[in-house]
Order: C-alpha cells, then structure tokens, then sequence
C-alpha cells in the first residue's frame, strides 16, 4: 500500500511527464493550420520576402480543398514566371532545439500551370556567426502530385544556432497550396552513416557487376515491379546487399535474390557454369497473350515536366496470338546475356508475356519490399556508390555521343566507384561526379549540389588570351586589375596548377568551352569571401590585389548599342539574349533593308530576334540540322536507333537583308546559338568572324541522385547539314580573329573590328 508521500510524488511525477510531453509536442510555428485569417488575404503570423512579390508571386488564405479544418494556404503568381520564385516562410527562435534532430512536416499538393512548375518545402538553420547550419529544400524530390500528401524535412539543429527558417517555395508556374504545418522533435530513428572505406578488389568487381545489371534491369526489363519502383531506394540497398560478396558464386547469388522480388525471369549464373533456364511460357489465346517491352526515346527518367520533354520511358504492350511476336519486339523466350565482370553473368528478358496489361510472372507492388533504413545523403558511402551506379548506367545506355567520344566507360565506371567508396564528404563526392561527368566530354555535361557554393566573381571579367588567363573588363572604380593584366597566382597558386587540378572536373567536347567555362570556376568562390591575386602587367611590373567577391557583379562587355551604325551604312547588331529586344528590332528592319552591310553579334546566346534573321538574309527556306533522339530498346547501345526532327524556317521574309553580311562569334556559343551558327554554315548566309564554337548541340535531359546532386547531360544527337559530326568540331570561322593581349588592353574590340572589315566598312 502506496503512502500519502508516494502518491503525491507518483502524481507530480505523471504531471511533469504531462507538461513535457506536451512541450516536445507543441510546435513553434504561428497559425499552423492557417485557421486564423480571412480567404484571399496573406496569412497571419507567416511572411513573404519582397523579392517573391516583385517576381510576380502572392500568397492567400484558401479555402479551396483543405486538408485540415475549413482553410489553408496558397502559393501562386500573377502572369508568367520570371526570375525568382514563390516564398511563403516563417522564422522562430532556434535556441530551445539546439542538438536536436527536429522534423518540419506539412501537407502540400500542386497543381500545374502552363509551363514548368513545382513546389518544394524547405528549412534553414541560421548560426550565431552568420554562417548557415543544416539546409534542406527538397530539390531532389520536388512536389509535383495534385493530391494531399504529408512531407517531412528532417534535420539536426546546430549547437550554435540562431535561428530555424522554414516555409514553401513555388518555382515556375502552377500553385501550390499547403496546411497543417508543424515542427516537432523527430522520432525517427538515427541510421549510422556508411563511413568511407577502401574498396576491395573483390568489392569492386561485385559492385561492377551490380551496377551493370542494375542497368539491364531498371531500364530493359518490362516487369510490373520494375516500372514501380524506388530506384533511388533500390539502387542503395543493393550495394550493401552485394558489396561483401566472397567470390562469383556468392555474388550471384546475391545478385539474383536481390533483383529477384523485381524481376524473377532474371538469372545470374558463374560465367561458363550457364544453368538450365526454362523458357518463359505463352500465355493461351483465350487469356489474350500480348508481349510489353520498354520504349525508351531518350532516358525518360529526368526531371523535365512532361509538357517540355521530348524524352520518355514506358512500357508498351501488343497482342501476340499463338505467341507470334510482333515486330519490334524481342521475344521473352530469348532472353538477353551478358558477362558482368566478376565472373558471373546474366540472363535478361528484354520483353514478358502478358495479359490484360500485366507483365507476367506478375510480381508483388515494391512498396511492400521492406528495405534497410537509409541515409540519402552524400556523407553516406552506401549512398554515394549507389549514385555512381545510377548515374553511370544513364549514359551508358542514352548518352548519343560515345560514337565520336572516344572514353573508356567501363574503366570510368571502376575509378568513380573507387573515388566514392573513399571521398569524406558530400561536397568531396559532388568532384568525384563531376569528373565522371566530364569523361563523357559533354558541353552540357554538369553536376549540381547545395554544398557547392563557389559561384561569386572577384570585380572583374577574365579570359584566356595568347595562352594567358588575363582580365579584359572591370567594375566602375576599380584601379587594380587593369584590362590586359595577367593573372599569374589566385591565394598563392599559379594559374597553370589551378588550371591542371580544375580542368579534369570541367565537361566539354572541346578546350575551348572547356576553358571558357573554367575562366569563371578558376576565381569563383562563396559571396563575400575575399581572394588574394598576383598580377602582371606587359611592362614587366607585378603587384598583388586582394578583391571581394560578390554574385551581383555588374559588369558587361564593351560592345557598341544594341542595334547601332557603327560605320557609315553599316550596322551592327546584338543577338545575345538579354541585350536584344524584340520591339527595337522590328522598328529598324526597314533601316537594316538598306544596309550596305551589318555585323551580327553571336558572342552568346540569342533569342527570337535571330531567329527573324535567318529568314531576311536567306533567298530561300533554311532547315535546322536534323535532331537525332535516341531510340533505345536494348542495352549498351545495340542497335542504337533514332527519331530525326528539324526545324523548317519559312521564308524568306520581306524586307530582306541585302547588304554584306558578318556573324561573330567565340566558345560562348553553345547549344541553340549553334543551331543557328550551322544554319549561317551550312547555308553560306555570310562571313564567319572570330573563334570556333563550343561543339555541343541537342537537347539537355537533366535527372536526379539521392542526396541531392543534379546531373545535366546532352540527350539528343545533333549533326551537321552534311551528315558528319558537330559535336567536339563546332562552327568554324571563316575569317578567323584572335584577341591579343595588346588590343585588350588598348581597349579595342578586334573581332568586331574585322567583322566590319569584312562587310566593307
């Protein structure tokens, strides 16, 4: 029998655990739910920054479909999208949750606009020194479902930190409506990171093996667990499932079980040890037998909406009565092998019999397949060598341009793995993509990542010129660089050993985009950071400066207006995209008719306007180059096909331009300026003044990895009018102009200067 004592300390004891419990669970966000406020009016208690408003974006009380009680919020704009995005946020104290791991959940659904669209969630940790702690934004899982769904950012709260800032972002078009918001202590359990760890050679070759027919698998094989899977989830529990294996027959077997709940027509066997396979069987006529395969125009597995992509993946189904396969199709009794490395191999249905759209042997749904808790971060090893696998087999399979690249995929495939088994960070692992990347000599070629914030510029424009990394502009009131001063160290360093270090993790078909874009990576850093630079000027004196970086940088080239006679009866005219503009052309077509000449600036990448061009100094209608979109239905690009499309140009149209006609440009044109340039080529429609072009032309296909990394790559296959290769060649000039050290720093324009040279002026 409890005494009056122990009673009472058993009940205060209960109301303690009451009060705490209910302290964890209270959430500091204001007006959660956005209960409080009035329909059509901002909510109460958040906030929107001035730059959402000014970028055309609004925010409202809604009480269109809530997901909780009678109102929510909603995030849309006014027009058409511009710079910027939509920005609902709010900001609370972060010292009660310091050490804490803290989850922000909300209840989010979108609703697409006429153009690309998409909402993300987000949360950041402001630090007592400024610096920024813990950032999520979801960008590599962007909301684009119109149903109510809950998600999660979960992260841990900085020692030192100051503030927490958590909201809704809207980018692009469309509107995103969001509720019952919170922000609690997570009870989610802690999954230990994957340390980093040598591979073993036994480790490598399991996880070459694995890679490849993770590839064989998610993109060939028709099965309907296939076509729904988490591959990211998937890809990551494999590699722990493999690594480890102890020798070619405890790797297959590791391999088959794991894919098998997937696809269990697959076989992994001993190379030269190929077991009986019992051929996959017809289904009767009365079930109505088809046949499904993937199609694959491209790898359709990016990030492009739906409304703007020319790539797609799906999986197609035709009746085959008395199992007769139709053409096109393989045949599922004719399975698909191949060595994996490692000393086993693979046998792969790249179709499955079906009945009534349902690939058979049918499968169980992926959501039900319990994997191991995962850390989806590029701290994790697990995760890294699984991006790897993922990353690797999107080119190995799409990438249109191993014809005229010559790279050693496989031995790529070996080194990237090795490099993430071992890199220490997220942001050490961001280098070991980007050099694989840039082995598929790709001027699209790109990887994105949050932990790369080296995007701000000292007070000054650079370029390559005679061999040498020298200045060619700078901002109003800077006296130290000149133009035509080299650049000879940045922090200490010579040029020449940045330049050897930084060059392999650049991606380009030639060195000259290659070192166009490396000039800016070369002198970038975080905004507000300082760099320290040694200088040295033609006369033979040297001198350091130290500038600050900033992103806003206003520095332009000098170039004349934007449509100006630079020379009696003579023009010139910029096409580069922000400086053109389409109104001021119209009104002076009838001026450029009766030109005697005009010079074109293509230094860049234009818009419409040029487009207007084409068609007033052509006598006749001009195509594009033909666009090849890959076709892909079996592996390693076997019997690689491809859709061909172009652009007809109408024309020509009146006024024309009569007058002698000069286009410039350098490595900066890259991609639709070089559809453009190969039209002026193929067709002769005037002189081509200054440098090759970049050499890289078709449509991107950016995709995703776990852990946030965007990878951007050229999807298509351009080539030239006359059927040989664009890309790693470019648009040659025709009266070519190299800048010198001596005319940048004299101020002059050379190859405009020989641009109206040759027009006559």
């Amino acid at each position: 029998m409890k005494t009056t004592r122990q009673v009472l300390f058993a009940l205060l004891s209960s109301i303690a655990l009451m009060l705490a419990a209910s302290a964890r669970a209270q959430s500091p966000i204001e007006n959660p739910g956005f209960e409080k406020g009035s329909p059509g009016q901002p909510p109460p208690g958040w906030f929107v920054p001035q730059p959402s408003i000014d970028a055309g974006y609004y925010v409202q009380i809604s009480t269109d479909n809530p997901k909780e009680g009678k109102q929510c919020a909603l995030v849309g704009i006014n027009g058409q999208p511009g710079q910027g995005f939509g920005n609902l946020m709010q900001t609370f104290d972060a010292r009660p949750y310091r050490g804490k791991k803290m989850r922000f959940r909300a209840a989010v659904r979108f609703e697409s606009g006429a153009g690309f669209g998409q909402t993300q969630l987000w949360m950041r940790v402001d630090r007592q020194n400024g610096g920024q702690g813990f950032f999520n934004n979801m960008g590599d899982r962007p909301i684009r479902s119109g149903d109510w769904a809950f998600y999660d950012i979960v992260g841990a709260i900085d020692a030192d930190a100051d503030t927490i800032n958590v909201g809704i972002m809207l980018v692009g078009s469309g509107k995103a409506w969001i509720d019952a918001t919170s922000f609690q202590e997570s009870d989610a359990p802690d999954v230990p990171l994957s340390k980093p760890t040598p591979l073993t050679e036994r480790g490598l070759d399991n996880l070459v093996a694995y890679t490849k027919l993770l590839g064989y698998v998610r993109h060939f094989h028709p099965s309907n667990a296939v076509e729904k899977a988490d591959w990211d989830a998937f890809a990551i529990a494999g590699v722990a499932a493999v690594e480890g294996a102890k020798d070619p027959a405890d790797l297959a077997q590791k391999l088959e079980s794991f894919f098998r709940p997937l696809a269990p027509s697959v076989r992994v066997y001993v190379t030269n040890r190929p077991p009986t396979i019992k051929p996959l069987v017809v289904p009767p006529d009365s079930d109505g037998p088809q046949v499904v395969m993937w199609d694959n125009i491209g790898f359709g597995g990016g990030i492009t909406p739906a409304n703007q992509n020319v790539y797609r993946s799906k999986r197609v189904f035709k009746d085959c009565p008395g199992g007769v396969i139709p053409d096109g199709f393989p045949d599922p009794r004719k399975p698909f092998t191949a060595d994996l490395g490692g000393g086993v191999s693979c046998s792969v249905p790249l179709a499955l019999f079906a009945t009534n759209g349902s690939a058979l042997p049918h499968t169980v749904d992926p959501k039900t397949i319990e994997l191991p808790p995962q850390n989806q971060t590029g701290d994790d090893r697990t995760t890294r060598l699984a991006d790897v696998a993922l990353a690797w087999n999107v080119y190995e399979h799409f990438y249109p341009y191993f014809d005229v690249v010559k790279t050693d995929w496989p031995a790529v495939l070996r080194q990237s793995l090795s490099e993430a088994a071992t890199d220490p960070d997220q942001r050490a692992f961001l280098d070991t993509l980007r050099r694989l990347v840039a082995s598929a000599h790709d001027g699209h070629g790109f990887v994105a990542h949050v932990s790369d914030a080296n995007f701000a510029q000292p007070p000054f424009l650079a370029d390559w010129i005679e061999g040498k990394l020298v200045v060619t502009e700078v901002a109003a009131g800077v006296t130290k660089p000149l133009p035509g001063d080299e650049i000879v160290k940045i922090d200490g360093k010579t040029v020449s050993e940045l330049w050897k270090a930084t060059e392999p993790l650049i991606s380009g078909a030639t060195e000259q985009w290659r070192r166009y874009r490396g000039k800016s990576v070369l002198l970038a850093g975080p905004d507000g950071s300082s760099v320290s630079i040694d200088f040295s000027r033609s006369n033979g004196d040297t001198y350091n400066a130290t500038l600050k970086r900033a992103l806003d940088q206003k520095i332009e080239e000098k170039r004349p207006k934007p449509i100006e006679e630079i020379k009696p009866g003579v023009w010139y005219v910029d096409l580069d995209g922000p400086r053109a503009k389409m109104e001021e052309y119209q009104a002076m077509i009838p001026t450029l008719a009766k030109a005697k000449g005009i010079v074109f600036d293509m230094r860049g990448y234009p818009n419409d306007v040029a487009s207007d061009v084409l068609h007033r100094i052509s006598d006749k209608p001009v195509t594009s180059a033909f666009w090849n979109i890959p076709h892909v239905t079996k592996p390693d690009h076997q019997d690689m096909q491809f859709i061909q499309s172009r652009w007809p140009l109408a024309g020509p149209l009146e006024p024309r331009f009569t007058g002698k006609i000069a286009f410039m440009t350098d490595a900066r044109a890259i991609s639709y300026a070089e559809s453009v340039m190969g039209m002026v080529e193929a067709y002769k429609l005037g002189e081509i003044v200054g440098e090759t072009t970049a050499g890289t032309n078709g449509n991107i296909n950016p995709f995703r990895l776990p852990g946030g990394y965007t990878i951007i790559f050229t999807g298509m296959k351009v080539v030239k009018h006359d059927g040989t290769p664009h890309h790693g060649v470019g648009i040659h000039p025709t009266a070519p102009v190299e800048r010198t050290i001596a005319g940048v720093a004299a101020g002059k324009d050379e190859v405009l200067e020989k641009a109206i040279q040759v027009v006559g002026g």
